[in-house]
């Protein structure tokens, strides 16, 4: 609203809530203003409609260009000119034509318009002059879970929190799907998509296709991604004819839109390419001949994907043998080779070494151990070999398998030494799991805390990675990497480092990879750590959808982060259905228990304590923890690095609660010297806040305000502000003082609208996303961060941030 522009765009395809944003805009105008909505706009059919359109506003009937030019470059007060839906398929003249009568009007005149077209060529010229403010696109119409939270609780609609999650999954956002969905019969809302979106999408889009459009239109739904040569070869066209079709069906608002920066690939929105597939068939023929591009080019996994869709079996089992270990964890091919296990006879598929391999590494990527287990034993049919160097390779790859599938497990002494033997022995025909290795190996150094080794490991393997430019790869070690820095306190290096490796994952237009999941759900992991829910939500949401969709078993951390969040937001039952959907969905993808279940039991003690089952929660743990002392060579799931660590400090945290302090402060010391000892930055930091904490219990001291800024500020020194939180609400006795001041200083210190801006800030939004966010001008935003520095002392975003969480500022 603050945005000094004559001209306000909104372009997005239909069904993106662009009218209902438009009304919210103008009813936020000064209650005299004049606003007039220009008629029927929607089916333009030459300039000379739009001409008496805009004429009939003022109540004069023009017939010139001239004459309109001219009434409203006299127009004298402020006037706010609507065009809604405007010209829904391009028409010659007509965008020339309001361009120029924008240009000729008087700067008293503001023009609001909405499009499902792109027009940002079309006002481009405007655009340079600073007259024209852009807003919308596919992402920023969408609803972010909040407000989808918020249209449940209007709705009264009591839905549980894994319902809400499939929707949030199926719709991403889309607003008529999420709309359609919560208003559709409750029997209906998973998994089919309601009736009444089908027919939306035939109503407002496919009935303004030709019979040719939409049968191109059907069948680039069912491809997802395509390019002009892909669609020529597919149909049979000429690929410049096919690129102009493709340019239409994008000028048309066809939920269509370029992939990455190269300009020749384009997808089609998930959402909509989802529902249109459970209605709409294609000959197998498109991907058939899909297949064979995709084969031509060397995209050997895509072409496996499209030939399984196209029933071809045999040829995917021919093709996906020439699929790389690093295109095995590129594009769909996780879930490719699951389904071809599933598809293809038991006695055909394991038909090479090469299937073998490339099976179990899949089954092993996605936790289902105990079917790689299975596979791996069909090694011993290629034995022996005609020459010892592929009996080598042979027993190599089952070295490396074997050595996955124990670490896994938590199996440290028989992980170890067939891991270490694999990576000498993978050479230059295996280095692509010679670089799987090096983060097991990295893994396991990190569970026994040996950060030396950690780092040397995780340097060599992403210096090979690099050198062979192995994006995946690198990005998969960097994963790693970040957990090592965060270990060290170094929790905005680490979110550097995997917001980098999101950079170069998406770089390639064609293939997305199941990595970006875990890197998601990593990044949900820090600003947990960090008290950034909003921005946590974010991460833990996208990570879960993504790893749902590969079938990737760290799905489970997905779950358990939102239950945490919930925790967070004092919704103790939503935590519970995230912990229940974690565990069903490992039961559903067979998952043996030694990869999730000790996970799984801390976070549940952990609910325990926020609902004041203090003395469950710790039973729960000491057991656990009890678990792991009679089993020494056991180390926790390699995606819970300082499980045991955390445990000790939850089950003092119960202790403290329960009001046996004096066992708390000597777990919480152990776990201090631990920490010190090994170079634990984070972990002791947070220990001695806990430690301090408990010794003020024990001595029946109520803090005082600067004491208990003392006391956190080793924790918020790191940027862990996620501590002060939790244990504001578990120990509101103690730390009563710290949360009232903090709302004294947001109500006394910072304006609504800086603190709204510093909480955009806080989940990491860049100051042009915060500008199109609150829909103020990039002008308006500096000045608010300006102000902001300057109340709270400091010069930069992360001062900002930590200084506002240290007055207790909520910035949530």
């Amino acid at each position: 609203m603050q945005a000094h522009a004559r001209v306000l765009l909104f372009c997005a395809p239909a069904g993106t809530g662009k009218t209902v944003l438009l009304l919210e805009c103008l009813q936020q105008l000064p209650t005299e203003a004049t606003v007039h909505w220009v008629p029927q706009l929607a089916s333009l059919s030459d300039p000379e409609t739009l001409m008496q359109q805009l004429g009939s506003v003022f109540g004069v009937d023009v017939r010139s260009f001239s004459s309109l030019a001219r009434l409203l470059s006299n127009q004298d007060e402020a006037v706010h000119l609507v065009l809604d839906d405007y010209c829904r398929k391009p028409v010659a003249g007509v965008d020339d034509l309001l361009v120029q009568l924008i240009q000729a009007s008087s700067p008293s005149i503001t023009w609001w318009v909405s499009c499902r077209r792109p027009l940002s060529e079309v006002f481009s010229r405007l655009a340079v002059q600073g007259d024209v403010f852009q807003t919308g696109g596919w992402s920023t119409m969408a609803f972010t879970s909040v407000e989808r939270q918020a249209l449940l609780d209007c709705g009264a609609l009591d839905l549980p929190s894994r319902q809400q999650l499939a929707i949030a999954r199926q719709t991403e956002g889309w607003c008529i799907a999420v709309r359609s969905f919560l208003t559709a019969d409750r029997a209906d809302l998973q998994p089919h998509w309601p009736a009444s979106l089908r027919q939306y999408l035939e109503s407002e889009l496919l009935v303004q296709l030709s019979d040719e459009e939409r049968d191109l239109w059907l069948l680039l739904a069912q491809l997802g991604r395509f390019c002009a040569a892909l669609v020529a070869y597919v149909t049979g066209g000429r690929e410049f004819d096919c690129a102009l079709r493709l340019q239409g069906l994008v000028e048309l608002g066809a939920y269509i839109e370029p992939l990455g920066e190269s300009g020749f690939w384009y997808c089609m929105h998930e959402p909509v390419r989802q529902m249109v597939n459970c209605w709409a068939g294609v000959p197998a023929s498109g991907h058939q001949r899909a297949s064979q591009w995709y084969a031509g080019q060397g995209h050997w996994q895509l072409a496996v994907e499209h030939a399984l869709h196209a029933g071809r079996e045999a040829e995917a089992l021919s093709m996906v043998q020439w699929v790389s270990d690093e295109q095995s964890m590129s594009g769909d091919n996780v879930t490719v080779l699951r389904r071809l296990q599933e598809m293809v006879p038991e006695d055909i598929l394991p038909s090479s070494p090469r299937l073998v391999a490339l099976l179990a590494g899949a089954q092993i990527f996605t936790g289902q151990l105990r079917e790689a287990a299975m596979t791996m034993e069909h090694f011993a049919k290629f034995m022996p070999q005609p020459s010892a160097e592929l009996e080598a390779a042979i027993v190599t790859q089952w070295q490396v398998f074997c050595g996955w599938s124990h670490h896994l497990e938590g199996r440290r002494e028989q992980a170890l030494p067939l891991l270490e033997q694999g990576l000498q022995q993978t050479g230059e025909a295996f280095w692509e799991l010679g670089l799987t290795c090096y983060s097991a190996l990295t893994q396991q150094a990190l569970l026994i805390a040996d950060l030396e080794l950690a780092q040397r490991l995780s340097r060599t393997g992403l210096r090979q990675a690099r050198q062979r430019r192995s994006v995946v790869l690198e990005a998969y070690l960097e994963l790693d990497h970040a957990q090592l820095l965060e270990h060290r306190g170094a929790l905005l290096e680490a979110e550097r480092v995997l917001q980098q490796a999101c950079l170069l994952l998406n770089e390639d237009d064609i293939n997305q990879s199941p990595v970006l999941g875990r890197i998601h759900l990593r990044l949900g992991q820090l600003m947990l750590r960090q008290g950034k829910l909003a921005a946590a939500h974010r991460y833990f949401t996208c990570g879960l959808q993504e790893t749902l969709r590969w079938g990737d078993h760290r799905a489970f951390y997905g779950y358990c982060g939102l239950a945490f969040i919930a925790l967070g937001a004092h919704n103790d039952a939503a935590a519970l259905d995230y912990l229940q959907d974690a565990e069903r969905c490992m039961q559903r993808n067979h998952i043996p228990d030694e990869v999730y279940r000790p996970y799984l039991s801390f976070a549940s003690s952990i609910v325990r304590l926020y609902q004041g089952r203090f003395q469950l929660a710790q039973e729960a743990l000491g057991e656990l923890l009890r678990d792991y002392a009679d089993q020494p060579s056991l180390t926790p799931p390699p995606a819970s690095f300082e499980m045991l660590q955390r445990c000790q400090l939850y089950q003092s945290i119960a202790w403290m609660l329960l009001g046996q302090y004096q066992k708390a402060i000597a777990q919480i010391q152990d776990v201090l010297a631990y920490a010190l000892q090994r170079g634990l930055i984070t972990l002791s930091a947070e220990s001695q806040a806990l430690l301090k904490l408990a010794q003020y219990g024990a001595a029946c001291h109520m803090p005082s305000l600067s004491q208990i800024e003392a006391l956190f500020k080793p924790c918020h020194d790191l940027g862990l502000f996620g501590i002060s939180d939790e244990m504001c609400r578990l120990f509101p006795e103690l730390l009563g003082r710290y949360t009232e001041r903090g709302i004294e200083a947001q109500e006394e210190l910072l304006s609504a609208r800086e603190v709204e801006v510093l909480r955009l800030v806080a989940a990491g939004l860049a100051s042009k996303q915060i500008a199109d966010q609150l829909f103020i001008s990039l002008h308006t935003v500096k000045a608010h961060l300006q102000r902001i520095y300057k109340k709270l002392g400091v010069v930069r975003r992360t001062q900002a941030i930590a200084k506002a969480k240290l007055l207790g500022i909520f910035l949530e």
